[in-house]
């Protein structure tokens, strides 16, 4: 349990170190910024973002609005916003984003494995949304898994539990959408971020079943005893010695200032980078 819990705080933190560290570096120390985090979770995640803000020394203020449709996810973010000291505030709203309708627009915009839950005719729309509420140099960091054995373990067992095709979002999904709707005035790098995920006691620990009911969406008694055995022997199997590496892809798309002189970005074409 503790290997388990010990490698998901490690990926939680390391996404939030790097956004941190983006954020730090983008914007000037006297600046207030507005934070809008869409699907924010249950408050630990933000607790760590918050905590690598406040070592950096971050700003004159900061105030986010996080944003969630699960009601136990809300009652997390509320406790951890009534948590939260200067410079530091935050609003919890209890809603999907396809239903807010957000009162301004922000610095940056957070969707930390969060596209998984919209559908793929959604996408474009939702994301124009997104790039509608961000400010001139704003920044949207999409977070979502990539093609790793993480991803192929889910795919694997997923499609014989639900007996359907496992279609969610990943990275290069993710990156299809933002290019159809670059005009050339979004600034898009994407970066990368790895962990290994243990399962030192195959799947007879608790934290681990709940882990596998979160990846076949499916409660853990209703999976066939049959599958349980299979992905046991496929964890323990001499090339994955009981873990499984988890890989996530970071965008960070900036969207691009206009020079006023002839309304065109001020700088052109798609920048990716590696890290």
């Amino acid at each position: 349990f503790r290997e388990l819990s010990s490698v998901d705080r490690l990926t939680n933190e390391k996404i939030a170190r790097v956004m941190a560290e983006i954020i730090s570096g983008q914007t000037p120390k006297e600046q207030s910024v507005d934070v809008l985090d869409i699907g924010a979770g249950g408050g630990r995640s933000v607790r760590f973002f918050v905590n690598h803000l406040r070592q950096k020394g971050i700003v004159q203020s900061v105030h986010f609005r996080w944003l969630d449709k699960d009601p136990n996810h809300v009652k997390g973010l509320k406790k951890a916003a009534q948590e939260l000291t200067w410079p530091f505030s935050a609003e919890v709203v209890h809603k999907k984003w396809e239903n807010d309708k957000p009162p301004k627009k922000y610095d940056f915009i957070m969707l930390n494995h969060v596209i998984y839950y919209f559908k793929a005719k959604q996408y474009d729309a939702l994301f124009k949304k997104m790039l509608g509420h961000l400010k001139t140099r704003g920044t949207l960091f999409i977070v979502v898994r990539t093609k790793d054995e993480d991803y192929a373990f889910i795919k694997e067992f997923y499609e014989r539990v639900k007996k359907k095709p496992f279609n969610e979002a990943i990275f290069e999904d993710a990156i299809a959408v933002i290019e159809r709707l670059n005009k050339g005035d979004l600034d898009i790098q994407r970066r990368f971020r790895s962990a290994l995920i243990s399962f030192p006691f195959g799947i007879s620990n608790f934290a681990v079943q709940s882990l596998i009911e979160f990846y076949m969406r499916t409660p853990w008694d209703q999976i066939p005893d049959s599958l349980k055995e299979e992905m046991t022997i496929y964890l323990k199997a001499p090339e994955r010695d009981g873990k499984l590496r988890q890989t996530d892809g970071i965008l960070i798309i900036t969207k691009l200032g206009k020079d006023l002189k002839n309304g065109k970005p001020v700088s052109k074409g798609v920048i990716y980078k590696r890290t």
